[in-house]
């Protein structure tokens, strides 16, 4: 047990200093707020499972704000992490063939999520705009974690 906890301490200093795992985002194109939620390692010990650091940032036209929260003093992130791998993903879709004409959209809200995947040492990074599976994960991860962030980053 002591060499497990000794174990996790030391994971925890090698990956300080290294980009967030994960990360999602919604982005108004018109508002001009961006909201964002990076998910790191904790430095928290809990016996037999990993815990989260969330950092989530608001940006407006007035300037920036950041709080953090982790899955230890927030038990819901735990779940929101997790939804990641119910997550309906998108299949690739090339300008032109079979008669796809989408064209582009350049107002409303963006979404976006990186994150690992089930491939070894994979990580992808999907896309969309509003109404799409992505679009609700994200505002539900949001919704979710809103009585979570407390804590200044």
């Amino acid at each position: 047990m002591i060499l497990a906890v000794g174990f996790a301490l030391a994971l925890a200093d090698t990956l300080s200093g290294i980009p967030p795992w994960a990360e999602f985002s919604r982005s108004g194109a018109r508002s001009s707020v961006v909201e964002t939620v990076t998910v790191d390692y904790a430095r928290q010990v809990t016996p037999d499972r990993m815990e989260y650091q969330l950092t989530y940032t608001l940006v407006t036209r007035e300037g920036s704000k950041s709080v953090s929260t982790t899955s230890v003093a927030c038990p819901r992130a735990r779940a929101v992490i997790g939804s990641m791998r119910d997550l309906a993903m998108p299949s690739f879709a090339p300008y032109g063939f079979n008669g796809d004409n989408r064209g582009s959209v350049r107002d409303g809200t963006f979404y976006s999520l990186r994150a690992p995947t089930n491939l070894l040492s994979g990580t992808a990074t999907i896309s969309s705009n509003e109404n799409t599976p992505l679009s609700r994960w994200v505002d539900k991860a949001l919704a979710d974690l809103s009585p979570c962030w407390t804590k200044p980053a």
